[in-house]
């Protein structure tokens, strides 16, 4: 009974905060605290620490991890056993050899659609020992035993504060004289990219071969290098430091791939989990949530590079309000406060009010990012690890502030004023 509690650890791990977390697995940011809950009550022992909004495994959290390995070899050995005793419970077994990192949501998403169908996961078997292959291809398949599931752009990963990060796109030859971090010889991947940096008229500079997505990432924070990544299924890369950019002239892609034997069955089993591939890998958001906000100087917020209008002035502001209160609730009363400040708490105000959080809602679903506002009775607040903010960022390493806060914010309000001490405190440190 525990396995699905320790689905959500390893799940937690991977993505780094319970709202990454849910995102993935398809389900709450309450669910999966509440799953961690119940294991640390079974093992009496807290398995994570919380510092600056990432969680980290500790002592007894890292023992879990390594016993987890051996419970999912154990697992599936005594899967198989019980299947050479019982043939009547239908057996399929999946290999990912790629997008890795969607692994249990996978997993979790079939066992809730299809409880009775004993679906075995496992990563870079050989062929013929699986019945399904997720692999990284450069071109569509063209033969009877494979399916497209996605061909996915790839896109590069680079620093904020990267010469490059200004602009929406980059043309693959101008990273010639860039340090790379790619993955390991012999990956699908790595092979696409260099054979397409190589047709832009250069072979990339490589500091670091890893399959490791996290390196990437740290990598790219640090600013000592840029990564070619998949735009879709490995967006838990992006986040704080680091951003993506479209890459055009050319673009590349890679093809992931469904492929079977052809010994394969057509039984319902087979099918429920081609199936389910199928149409999971078409319900994927097609693009990378890449939201960014700007608090120092004016208040704008960008979503794929691109600037989000707003049909209304005041739920620009009420936006602007929740990103100030830095994920706390933000109430009518408050927001109204704020918002007229010289206008008394009647009914009419109030409907101001409410209009303003309509127009919101609605200019969130127009850019599809209606996910970065949590709206509840009793008010709202910015959801923090679903944007990427420079407030943010700066709160987080004040060392940054010099670079990124010239003094200036959220110049169209006045209640603005009340955050500028404490910005200024992080600007110029009492020593």
């Amino acid at each position: 009974m525990y396995l699905p509690l320790i689905c959500y650890f390893r799940l937690l791990y991977e993505a780094g905060s319970p709202e990454a977390a849910a995102r993935l697995a398809g389900t709450t940011v309450r669910t999966v605290r509440e799953k961690l809950r119940e294991l640390q009550e079974v093992v009496r022992a807290p398995l994570f620490l919380c510092q600056n909004g990432t969680y980290q495994l500790t002592d007894a959290g890292r023992e879990l991890l390594s016993l987890a390995d051996t419970m999912e070899g154990t697992l599936r050995d005594f899967c198989a056993s019980l299947r050479q005793e019982a043939d009547s419970t239908p057996s399929i077994c999946l290999s990912v050899n790629a997008c890795t990192s969607l692994l249990e949501q996978i997993f979790i998403g079939f066992k809730e659609k299809y409880p009775n169908i004993d679906l075995q996961i496992t990563q870079h078997a050989d062929d013929g020992q699986t019945d399904f292959r997720i692999v990284t291809e450069a071109e569509p398949p063209d033969d009877a035993c494979a399916l497209l599931l996605m061909k996915e752009p790839l896109c590069l990963l680079l620093n904020r504060s990267h010469r490059l990060a200004a602009r929406s796109s980059v043309q693959l030859k101008e990273l010639a004289q860039e340090s790379f971090v790619l993955q390991k010889r012999g990956n699908p991947l790595r092979k696409i990219v260099e054979r397409r940096c190589r047709q832009a008229g250069f072979s990339p500079k490589i500091i670091i071969e890893t399959d490791n997505t996290l390196t990437y990432r740290r990598a790219a924070e640090a600013n000592q290098s840029v990564s070619i990544v998949p735009s879709i299924t490995s967006y838990s890369i992006t986040g704080g430091r680091c951003t993506t950019r479209e890459i055009v002239e050319p673009g590349i892609y890679r093809c992931l791939v469904l492929r079977w034997n052809d010994s394969g069955g057509t039984g319902e089993p087979f099918l429920a989990v081609r199936n389910y591939l199928v149409e999971f890998f078409r319900s994927l958001p097609r693009h990378r949530d890449q939201i960014f906000i700007q608090t120092f100087g004016r208040f704008e917020i960008y979503a794929r590079n691109q600037p989000v209008y707003f049909s209304s002035k005041k739920s620009k502001e009420l936006l602007a309000l929740l990103v100030d209160r830095q994920g706390g609730i933000v109430t009518m009363e408050q927001a109204v406060d704020c918002l007229w400040e010289n206008a008394p708490y009647d009914e009419r105000v109030k409907r101001r009010y409410r209009s303003a959080v309509i127009a919101l809602r609605n200019t969130l679903k127009k850019y599809d990012i209606e996910h970065i506002v949590c709206f509840q009775r009793a008010g709202a607040f910015i959801v923090r690890e679903a944007v990427s903010c420079d407030l943010f960022d700066l709160l987080r390493s004040p060392r940054d502030a010099a670079r990124t806060f010239s003094g200036e914010y959220m110049l169209d309000y006045s209640w603005g004023e009340r955050t500028l001490p404490l910005l200024s405190s992080l600007r110029h440190p009492q020593h």
